[in-house]
């Protein structure tokens, strides 16, 4: 096989099979055959007709190695183009040589070292051929040659160079040696093809039986050698677990309270790495609102300022610095197009005269001569009997429209349109000479009544700025100019409009963030949900992990080490192997004038595969024994870190046998905490190392569960998990409310403690007190939530119901009728019923809390009639 070695070292180690520092029993089974050439045409020939063949024959087993002598950035040349070609890296090098025409340079110092003194270098082809005289393509010089030298003259056999140098084991001083002399490149090449077979078939059964015994020695001995590093890593998770739930809990008691905090903790390494990283997700959750709420601050003012403001310029400075923050402040983007029409339409020409002039010019075919004289031709007769004398027809077309224009332009604008239409008709009547009521006339210019009113109808939707003194002469160009206060009315009433449409943009922006503060608390309270939802998750996984890990039976070490027996006859299988090319007579064994180690500069010795198989062995063995004698102290051990185990060994010291045996059936064990009395809870806490002197026994007893890795109580509706707490922090960033919390404001300390067991669960509840701004209107924050949320809890205390309350609860029952919500009355500990008066929640079913808020099966309900799925 074809391989890059950096320096003839690499190449040594990988024939003497030093390359590997894990060697196998196999290995000793093999052989090597490097290629010792030098500057011949046979060498040169043999590489590059036989190389890759050979190379490709021979596996692990037999390990074919020649010196390429290619400089680094040669062989990376070929092992690009290796990619290109169809024959891989080793063909390439080859190729490589073949074009390569080095000549040697013997007066080079590096040389010298090989060239007896009494030699003379011979620098030159020409002098090559006159001292030697034979072919000079012979004495091109093949890459390596240098290298192979150095080897064949230190290990004494430079005589028989180029050749073929086998080694048959690591150490082995006897090698032999298959000269190229005498024989044809392609008779060596048959000749090593052939013990290669030969090899094969004369040792497959023999190789493939101690390499299927190395296989299962190791299969056999894992599991063993494993056992008490698998009972260490056992203790040490489980202690750290226990040691990261401990911390989970304080956090849920103080958690931190600024982005700040919660980033530094996502840095602590001693913390859970998924805690870390929902730390980081709600440190981005925090900014991503609190930037929400600054912008929803920012439009706001910008609103106030807008609407207070009637100057153009003014406007446009909002409108500008508006634009230039619509990346930050988060537009959506009908607000964008509203504020870059509202900046073309107030920065651009069309507030100058100029920009006026061109709207009258608009307005010019509404009434231009041309339309005149076709709506002209439907009372032609008429006009024909007031023609003037000697006057023509274009002469008197011209006075025709004269005269309907100078009527038409002194109407005012905002006038009636059917009236303007009738005016101007009446002086055209009177131009010519007909009554305005006739028959005739009347039904002449029917049509062109109607299009006079259309077209000043038009004028008037164009012109919104128009007021009492404006005249259509004003909406179309004329001698006179426009009067500047014409203009300026025009202009004020563009900026009024363009200014009221950004208002009310602004204003679905701001309706849109109103909440921004609101989500902010409402994610800084869902965070001790976060911290108990992963404290759970790890309380879980200590009370999963309680048993140690299954450890091998103890007949498995015997099995081991009967199965290791069978190395002992691994000497005389080595022994056994049987080599072609040592029946050949043309393989020549030759003694070597020095050692392996010493031709090659490399230590040989090297721990031999069936040593390391019988230490394996030993060491599975031994660990397997240890850890069976030590599990039982290991287990103790880790019981004693655990809540649970905790809490027993503090009883057993602590409390009297029968009392033991009267508490003893309560499962799990953490819940006896719950049973005794303040005197036994301050005899275990103390035993545990928890100082509760002086608290009363429900402080005492949520003081001594933290000192235990727990939340200060049992979750009534099961453990928490992390991902419902995940759940929880998307619906706080989307404002998805899950259920509308009414209640009376007497009621309000007990709607909390629900609140705070609902969003451990992944429910985020709306309770005005969270919810509401200060400052802000309730009553605009009350009808957003009663539309918005899925469901509705009415919380009912001994106080009954509030004045809001009861407006509340009329809105819902709306929804419940109309919409399908959920309305779920809620009764609060000493609650008799609900009052009379609440006739349509009397139809309702009903969750009732006896003693407290934190019982389980009235929250399982509650739970249930919110989300619509019954908690297990």
């Amino acid at each position: 096989m074809g391989f890059r070695a950096p320096s003839a070292d690499d190449v040594y180690r990988y024939v003497l099979r030093l390359d590997d520092s894990t060697r196998t029993l196999t290995d000793r089974f093999g052989w090597s055959i490097l290629l010792v050439g030098d500057y011949s045409g046979t060498c040169r020939e043999f590489l590059d007709r036989y190389c890759l063949d050979l190379c490709a024959r021979t596996a692990d087993r037999i390990r074919f190695v020649f010196f390429s002598g290619l400089p680094e950035h040669e062989f990376r040349s070929a092992a690009m183009s290796s990619r290109r070609l169809s024959f891989g890296t080793l063909g390439a090098v080859l190729s490589r040589l073949r074009r390569r025409e080095t000549r040697l340079d013997f007066r080079d110092e590096r040389w010298s070292h090989l060239r007896p003194p009494a030699l003379v270098p011979l620098p030159t082809e020409r002098s090559i051929l006159d001292s030697l005289d034979h072919d000079h393509l012979q004495l091109s010089a093949v890459p390596g040659a240098r290298a192979s030298l150095e080897f064949a003259q230190k290990l004494g056999i430079g005589r028989h160079v180029p050749c073929l140098v086998i080694f048959t084991d690591v150490g082995d001083l006897n090698v032999h040696v298959l000269p190229f002399a005498g024989q044809e490149p392609e008779d060596v090449y048959r000749r090593v093809r052939g013990w290669i077979d030969d090899y094969y078939d004369l040792n497959r059964d023999l190789l493939r039986h101690w390499s299927e015994t190395e296989k299962e020695v190791e299969r056999r001995a894992r599991p063993l050698a494993n056992a008490l590093p698998a009972l260490r890593r056992w203790s040490s998770s489980h202690r750290e677990t226990w040691r990261q739930m401990r911390r989970l809990a304080e956090l849920g008691q103080t958690p931190p309270k600024d982005v700040g905090e919660v980033l530094a903790l996502s840095r602590d390494h001693t913390l859970p790495h998924r805690f870390r990283e929902a730390l980081r997700q709600h440190a981005r959750l925090v900014k991503v609102i609190a930037a929400r709420s600054a912008a929803w601050q920012e439009l706001a003012a910008a609103a106030d300022d807008l609407a207070a403001e009637q100057q153009a310029h003014e406007v446009l400075r909002t409108v500008m610095t508006l634009l230039r923050g619509r990346t930050r402040l988060q537009l959506m983007k009908t607000t964008t197009a509203t504020l870059l029409l509202a900046q073309s339409a107030l920065s651009g020409p069309t507030s100058s005269r100029h920009a006026f002039q061109r709207w009258q010019n608009r307005n010019v075919p509404l009434f231009s001569r041309r339309r005149f004289e076709e709506e002209r031709q439907s009372w032609r007769s008429i006009a024909a009997l007031a023609r003037r004398d000697g006057e023509t027809i274009g002469e008197q077309k011209r006075r025709d429209h004269a005269t309907f224009r100078a009527a038409l332009y002194a109407q005012p604008l905002l006038q009636d349109a059917e009236k303007t239409a009738d005016l101007v008709l009446r002086a055209l009547a009177d131009h010519y000479s007909v009554l305005p009521s006739s028959t005739e006339w009347t039904a002449a210019t029917v049509q062109f009544r109607g299009r006079i009113a259309r077209a000043i109808h038009d004028l008037q939707e164009q012109a919104p700025w128009a007021g009492a003194g404006t005249r259509i002469a004003d909406c179309l160009p004329g001698d006179e100019a426009t009067p500047a206060s014409v203009v300026a009315q025009r202009r004020l009433a563009s900026t009024l409009h363009h200014r009221d449409r950004v208002l009310l943009a602004l204003a679905d922006e701001v309706h849109g963030r109103r909440n921004a503060e609101a989500a902010q608390a409402a994610a800084w309270a869902a965070l001790p949900a976060l911290v108990e939802g992963h404290r759970a998750e790890l309380e879980t996984r200590l009370l999963g992990s309680d048993s140690a890990p299954a450890l091998p039976a103890a007949s498995d070490a015997d099995d081991l080490l009967a199965l290791a027996s069978a190395l002992d006859e691994y000497e005389n299988a080595v022994a056994s192997v049987r080599y072609p090319h040592l029946a050949d007579p043309a393989a020549l064994p030759v003694p070597v004038l020095t050692s392996v180690s010493e031709a090659t500069g490399l230590a040989v010795d090297q721990p031999r595969a069936v040593d390391r198989l019988r230490t394996l062995t030993e060491q599975a063995v031994t660990g397997l024994k240890t850890a069976i004698s030590v599990q039982r102290y290991v287990e103790r051990d880790v019981d004693r870190h655990t809540p649970s185990g905790m809490v027993a060994a503090a009883l057993d010291v602590t409390l009297s046998p029968a009392r033991l045996t009267e508490i003893g059936r309560i499962q799990p064990s953490t819940r006896v905490l719950g049973a005794l009395t303040g005197a036994e809870l301050a005899a275990a806490a103390a035993e545990l190392g928890c100082d509760v002197e002086g608290l009363a026994p429900a402080r005492a007893r949520a003081a001594l569960r933290l000192h235990l890795g727990l939340g200060p109580h049992d979750d009534p509706l099961g453990p928490a998990s992390a991902a419902l707490a995940e759940q929880l922090q998307t619906k706080i960033a989307n404002d998805a409310f899950d259920v509308f919390m009414a209640h009376h404001s007497e009621d309000q300390p007990a709607v909390l403690e629900v609140c705070a067991v609902l969003r451990q669960h992944g429910i985020h509840p709306w309770i005005d007190v969270e919810q509401v701004q200060p400052g802000t209107w309730f009553q605009d924050a009350l009808q957003h939530a009663i539309r918005t949320v899925k469901a509705a809890a009415v919380f009912l205390g001994p106080s009954g119901a509030g004045r809001w309350q009861m407006l509340e609860i009329r809105a819902f029952v709306e929804r419940c009728v109309s919409e399908g919500v959920q309305v779920i009355p809620v009764l609060l500990p000493d609650t008799p019923g609900l009052p009379t008066e609440l006739v349509f929640l009397q139809q309702l079913n009903v969750v009732r809390f006896d003693r407290s808020v934190l019982e389980a099966a009235p929250l399982r309900r509650l739970v249930w009639g919110i989300t619509g799925e019954k908690p297990a």
